[in-house]
């Protein structure tokens, strides 16, 4: 099973090695998919020749052959996933790695990089050249069919002409580039969402999804708990979001994959996340457990007046990747923090790293240990301390997988134990 890394992990549903209910489960979910994909698909292309015959028809344009040979759908459908069942069941339930090794994943990315770039110079084009005279989509097309290197543009107009017309309908001034950006995008954007018709198909599994990946808290931020419960009428309810790592609204043939479903809390998908695209951690593969820490801000004299229980202590909570991280890991924390405001909302937790600082005077006393072991009758002790002392829950994996917050704990946890060391204060024996 994938473990979701940061701040814990947790069993996912993914790759096709799996097994047991919730592989079984995955199977079924991707030949659910799969029927409704093949199905939307031929409907798509079944209206795209309609269009191309009106467009003929009509006798607005000389590239309908063109059109016909090569639309915006049948070059994806042919440069990536082909559509057939098994590479589609790979692109639904397969690890991403998996789907990389099936050539699913780059060459998508590369064609919505490629096609996005295209509509950005295009447009740019237009605004330089002032063409007053493009006044309709018509108008638009015909500019565009003397444009070298135009081709794939005119397609995807021709797909779906809808947004584009719309944009001509309420935006009569050729100047506003970004409308125009949007109605250009919306025109390959539209088609593939139909097909993987994340809206109208997730929303029966979505708490199932959410079930088997049997998440408690945010991977994202580690701040909430995030479960499913049962309503008094058996309907599962649940606090969690399912975050698109690469978001729908830009690439649209991931919106099912299991891979790219994040469970998240509200906070980080909805209102700090949205559509962002900066590049973050994948939760699947890359952690912040040991690629960087929280640590206090605070001169020496700071930090002993929070040993000493004082709330005038002046400090800040930060958060800093470890020296032997590299740059693109580096990078992608970085996009954490600023997408999901990590040190603006830690700050909110100052009493916490108070009260972990106040408590380790006890962890250190000598006496506590003795009384603590005397208590419980438990020699070997000293393991347990952390949980009755800072709310810490170490497992093997040296990670707090039930406790939200567990990660600002650990690292003050050790941020203490390396000050106490530099201070030649040695935790007590246990011995009287």
């Amino acid at each position: 099973m994938n473990q979701l890394k940061w701040p814990f992990g947790f069993a996912g549903v993914l790759s096709a090695d799996n097994s047991g209910a919730a592989a079984e489960w995955a199977d079924e979910y991707a030949k659910k998919m799969i029927a409704k994909i093949q199905k939307a698909y031929l409907q798509i292309e079944k209206d795209a020749q309609v269009k191309s015959q009106n467009v003929k028809n009509n006798g607005t344009l000389t590239i309908v052959r063109y059109f016909l040979e090569l639309t915006h759908l049948i070059q994806l459908k042919n440069a990536t996933i082909q559509w057939d069942d098994e590479r589609l069941k790979i692109l639904l339930r397969g690890t991403r790695k998996e789907v990389e090794l099936s050539n699913l994943y780059a060459p998508y990315i590369q064609l919505m990089d490629e096609i996005d770039g295209a509509i950005t110079q295009c447009t740019k084009d237009m605004k330089n050249h002032h063409l007053s005279s493009v006044k309709s989509t018509s108008d638009l097309i015909q500019y565009l069919s003397t444009q070298q290197g135009c081709g794939n543009l005119i397609l995807l107009i021709l797909y779906n002409s809808y947004y584009v017309d719309e944009y001509f309908n309420n935006h009569q001034s050729n100047n506003n580039r970004l409308h125009f950006q949007n109605a250009l995008k919306k025109t390959y954007q539209e088609p593939l969402k139909m097909i993987f018709n994340y809206e109208d198909w997730i929303k029966p599994h979505r708490e199932t999804i959410l079930e088997y990946i049997s998440v408690v808290k945010c991977p994202y931020c580690d701040r909430n708990y995030i479960a499913n419960a049962l309503s008094e009428d058996g309907e599962i309810l649940t606090t969690a979001d399912l975050d698109h790592y690469h978001i729908k609204s830009l690439f649209p043939m991931f919106a099912l994959s299991l891979f790219n479903l994040i469970p998240a809390c509200n906070t980080c998908n909805s209102k700090f996340k949205g559509a962002k695209q900066t590049r973050t951690t994948y939760p699947y593969e890359i952690g912040f457990q040991n690629h960087a820490q929280f640590y206090t801000e605070a001169s020496l004299l700071e930090k002993i007046k929070l040993i000493q229980g004082r709330t005038d202590a002046n400090f800040m909570i930060k958060l800093k990747t470890a020296d032997s991280v590299g740059q693109e890991i580096q990078s992608m924390i970085q996009g954490d923090c600023d997408v999901f405001q990590l040190e603006r909302v830690y700050a909110l937790h100052k009493n916490l790293v108070r009260d972990l600082y106040w408590r380790s005077i006890i962890y250190y006393s000598n006496d506590y240990i003795v009384a603590a072991k005397k208590l419980l009758n438990d020699n070997q002790i000293d393991k347990d301390l952390y949980w009755f002392l800072y709310g810490y829950d170490e497992s093997d994996d040296g990670q707090d997988h039930e406790n939200t917050l567990s990660k600002l704990r650990r690292d003050i946890i050790q941020e203490i134990e390396e000050l106490y060391t530099e201070m030649d204060i040695q935790l007590g024996d246990g011995k009287e």
